[in-house]
């Protein structure tokens, strides 16, 4: 018995660190540990710990990324763009165990968990970006949807480069930094090997699929067949999709319905629907908005064609001219 609680109640023990040296944080039996759908969270002082317990490429993907942060001095400004991994540590099993009692609602899920993991992140002030917008607290001019797109962008890309791919893109997962006023991606961890055949990698694309359109619809057709089998371009498409749903927002000033045109003008685009609304109709008419969607599917295409994904970028350029 005093052994185990030993184990459980460690500490700041056997974590291993990126940027620092040291971090003090409490035992798990002194943490306020909150629910995530698969995870457990807590805020300690100016930490953000998250506990995952899924596959080992997660654990990999934080480490790959972190690890790259800090070797790759040209990657600096992916600082202000998404989490900064200041430490980790596995998970004993007598760990996972307290866990299990200590959480009712993931009782059957953590019994069947083999190794879990305990991250130590910054800690950031993070808000949805809709709530801002809504209530008059930040205007969508160019220079915000430049910084969304390339905060996507860069951490979507850096992470396509070393494999993996980043999907569950959606208003809970890119948040505003109260702190540094900047956009911020998280939940990296739920990026996945991007060699993954996709219908294998269907049952673990957890979490929203919003920003999926663009892919499927891209997927179904005959001659792109071979270049959709894997993940590869998963990541062009989710910016692209992305990208689709702000310019829609951006024209209409309509911050509730960006939902709306992230499926919607796919559908249009990619499947030659009509519009389903007033807004929609009015939009696809305006001059402007004609003029950039052919230039960004032209960019799409180029990427596609010669299968490089960070040929996507150019959206950027389109940005430039709003």
């Amino acid at each position: 018995m005093g052994s185990s609680k030993k184990q459980i109640d460690n500490g700041s023990n056997n974590l291993r660190y990126f940027f620092i040296e040291k971090i003090d944080i409490p035992p798990l039996s002194q943490l306020q540990l909150l629910f995530g759908s698969k995870s457990l969270f807590a805020l300690h002082e100016d930490f953000f710990i998250k506990i995952l317990m899924k596959k080992p490429f997660v654990h990999n993907v934080l480490i790959k990324y972190s690890t790259l942060l800090m070797e790759n001095p040209f990657t600096v400004d992916l600082y202000k763009y998404s989490p900064i991994l200041l430490a980790y540590k596995e998970l004993s099993r007598a760990e996972i165990l307290f866990l299990t009692k200590k959480t009712p609602r993931l009782t059957s899920y953590l019994k069947n968990v083999k190794t879990a993991h305990l991250y130590v992140f910054e800690r950031r002030e993070l808000i949805k970006i809709s709530h801002l917008l809504q209530q008059g607290l930040l205007t969508l001019d160019k220079e915000l949807v430049m910084k969304l797109m390339k905060t996507l962008i860069y951490t979507v890309n850096l992470l396509q480069t070393e494999g993996f791919t980043y999907h569950d893109l959606c208003d809970e997962n890119l948040l505003w930094d109260l702190r540094t006023e900047q956009p911020f991606l998280i939940d990296l961890d739920s990026a996945i090997p991007n060699n993954f055949l996709y219908d294998e990698a269907k049952k673990l694309l957890e979490g929203q699929h919003t920003y999926h359109r663009v892919y499927l619809y891209l997927r179904k057709r005959k001659e792109l067949k071979k270049k959709f089998r894997d993940l590869k371009l998963f990541g062009s498409c989710l910016i692209f999709n992305y990208f689709l749903a702000i310019i829609g927002t951006y024209f209409t000033k309509k911050y509730q319905m960006m939902n709306y045109y992230a499926q919607e003008l796919p559908q249009v685009l990619f499947l030659k629907t009509k519009p389903t609304s007033k807004e929609l109709k009015l939009l696809l008419q305006n001059p402007r908005v004609q003029s950039i969607l052919q230039r960004s599917l032209n960019i799409l295409r180029q990427t596609i064609e010669e299968e490089q994904p960070s040929l996507i970028n150019a959206l950027l350029g389109i940005i430039e001219l709003l």
